[in-house]
C-alpha cells in the first residue's frame, strides 16, 4: 500500500470517489447491518471490488450494539488490509441516543488511534436529529481537530447546516484546519436532499474544496447524483445493491450547466488514493 502526505488534486475532471458507510450509526433497532468483523469486512471487500474507493467505518460488538472497541475495530482493519487498500475513514460520530451517543468525546475519537485510518470525519456543529439533539461541541471539534493533526489524519469537514461553514473559517484561522478542504455536505437531516439545498450549500464551499454528498436515510440515489454532477463525490450508507455504486457514462451538472463524465477510478481528486 502506498500512502503520501495530503495532497488534493484539482486536475481530474470526470473523476468521482465513492465512500461507502456498510455500517449505520443508528441503534441496531433500527437498521439491519453486518456485524461481525467478518461480515463487515465481506461488505467493504464488496464494495472496494464495485469500485468504492473508501469507506466510513463504524463497528459493532457481538450483540449488535455499536462499539468504539479498538479491538473489534483492528480485528476489522485487519480483515480489510489482507485484500484491499481502500481508503479508511474513522468516526468521530455517533447518534444522540442509542448508537454511541452516550459516548464522551474521547470514546467518540476510538475510530482515529489506529494508524491504518487515513481520513476522519470531523462534524462541524450540533444538529437535530428528529427530536435528539446532536451535540459536538466547539471544544470538542477542536479536540478531535487536534487529534487528527497529531496523527496526520486528513479530516472530512461534515456540513449539516450553512452556519457550520463558519466554524470551518474560524478554526482555519486557529491552524486547526488547513485547507484546501475536504467536505461532506450532509443531506435528509435537519435540510432535506433536494437539488436547491445542495446547490446553496455547494455555493458556500471554498473554490478549491474537494466535497462529496452523504445522505441520510437515502431511499435511492437521486440526491446523490447530484453531487457527482456537479464534481462532487458520494457516499453511500446502507447500500444493499452494490450494482449501484458502478460509473454510469455522464451526469449532468445541476447547479451550472453542461454534461460531467463520472469515471471509474475511486482515487480521483486524493493522490494515490489515500488523502494523508
Amino acid at each position: 500500500m502506498t500512502t503520501s502526505n495530503t495532497t488534493v488534486e484539482r486536475d481530474s475532471p470526470g473523476k468521482v470517489m465513492v465512500v461507502v458507510a456498510p455500517v449505520s450509526h443508528s441503534p441496531r433497532s433500527e437498521v439491519q447491518n453486518p456485524t461481525s468483523p467478518e461480515e463487515v469486512a465481506a461488505e467493504v471487500l464488496a464494495c472496494a471490488e464495485a469500485g468504492a474507493g473508501m469507506v466510513h467505518l463504524h463497528v459493532r460488538d457481538a450483540r449488535g450494539n455499536l462499539t468504539d472497541s479498538p479491538d473489534i475495530f483492528r480485528r476489522t482493519l485487519d480483515l480489510v488490509r489482507r485484500k484491499s487498500d481502500i481508503v479508511i475513514q474513522g468516526s468521530t460520530g455517533g447518534t444522540p441516543k442509542g448508537g454511541i451517543g452516550a459516548l464522551s468525546h474521547e470514546e467518540r475519537a476510538g475510530g482515529l488511534l489506529d494508524e491504518r485510518v487515513e481520513v476522519g470525519s470531523l462534524n462541524m456543529g450540533s444538529v437535530n436529529m428528529g427530536d435528539d439533539p446532536y451535540v459536538n461541541s466547539g471544544s470538542e471539534i477542536r479536540a478531535w481537530a487536534a487529534l487528527m493533526q497529531e496523527k496526520g489524519i486528513r479530516p472530512e469537514l461534515e456540513i449539516f447546516e450553512a452556519g457550520m461553514l463558519e466554524t470551518v473559517r474560524k478554526m482555519a484561522a486557529e491552524g486547526l484546519l488547513v485547507p484546501p478542504f475536504v467536505c461532506g455536505v450532509v443531506a435528509g437531516l435537519s435540510l432535506p436532499a433536494t437539488p436547491e439545498v445542495l446547490c446553496f450549500l455547494k455555493s458556500l464551499l471554498p473554490a478549491d474544496a474537494l466535497w462529496g454528498v452523504i445522505h441520510h436515510h437515502m431511499p435511492n440515489f437521486r440526491a446523490e447524483h447530484h453531487g457527482p454532477g456537479d464534481g462532487g463525490h458520494l457516499r453511500a450508507g446502507g447500500v444493499r445493491r452494490r450494482d449501484s455504486l458502478r460509473p454510469r457514462a455522464h451526469s449532468q451538472d445541476q447547479c451550472g450547466a453542461g454534461p460531467k463524465s463520472r469515471g471509474g477510478d475511486p482515487g480521483a481528486g486524493l493522490r494515490d488514493r489515500h488523502p494523508r
